[in-house]
């Protein structure tokens, strides 16, 4: 009779010491935000989405990968990220700058510094011409491919057009990576055009209208 009471005074208490620990071990707090991903800290406007990876570590210093983390950019105008609740996201480069792309987590935080710049040039190409000879009056259309150092196409670079001989044939009209070259005299000439410090040429020889007699480089001869 004697031991009742103690049998039930003794589990309850013994539940409730089980319960109290559960709840001191269930979730840790968040102690530490770092993003690890990506090394590489300068991106080119011709880049697509760069991967994001952040860690989240506890206050004992190991990961939580449970946790929410959200994305921010200090500068929507040079880069954006995905804000996928998760610890991996994505930064898209908009714009030429410097941009401080944050992960929070329970209110720390986390930082990298990005840079954001136009791709350098690192190629220019004249696309061949059909003929290597044109006649005096012909209008030759020329097309010029820049592309940079992951060769992606630019077409906003500005491009100058030069003629080694312009009594031969002379720059008409020039739009955008395209341009027309008028011949004026027989001979042969040089087009070159420049982007940056990156220059491309073709060469043609133009000739006298006159295909009833033999010619050579400076024209027709009877």
């Amino acid at each position: 009779m004697n031991r009742r009471p103690l049998i039930l005074f003794v589990v309850p208490f013994a539940l409730g010491l089980v319960s109290c620990q559960g709840d001191t071990t269930a979730r840790r707090a968040v102690s530490e935000v770092t993003i690890v991903s990506p090394s590489s800290t300068v991106l080119t406007t011709t880049r697509g989405n760069l991967g994001l990876v952040a860690r989240v570590s506890g206050s004992g210093g190991g990961a939580l990968t449970d946790r929410q983390v959200i994305w921010t950019s200090s500068d929507t105008s040079v880069a954006r990220v995905a804000s996928t609740g998760t610890a991996g996201s994505s930064v898209s480069p908009v714009g030429p700058g410097t941009v401080s792309i944050t992960a929070t987590s329970e209110g720390k935080s986390g930082s990298l510094t990005l840079t954001v710049r136009r791709p350098l040039v690192a190629d220019v190409k004249i696309m061949p011409l059909a003929t290597s000879a044109f006649f005096i009056g012909d209008d030759v259309t020329l097309e010029v491919v820049v592309t940079d150092e992951e060769g992606v196409v630019l077409t906003d670079r500005a491009v100058t057009w030069t003629s080694s001989d312009t009594g031969v044939a002379v720059l008409l009209s020039a739009v955008g990576n395209s341009a027309i070259v008028h011949t004026r005299s027989a001979g042969s000439v040089t087009i070159t055009a420049t982007v940056e410090k990156r220059q491309a040429s073709v060469s043609f020889r133009v000739r006298a209208a006159c295909s009833d007699f033999p010619y050579d480089d400076t024209g027709c001869e009877p």
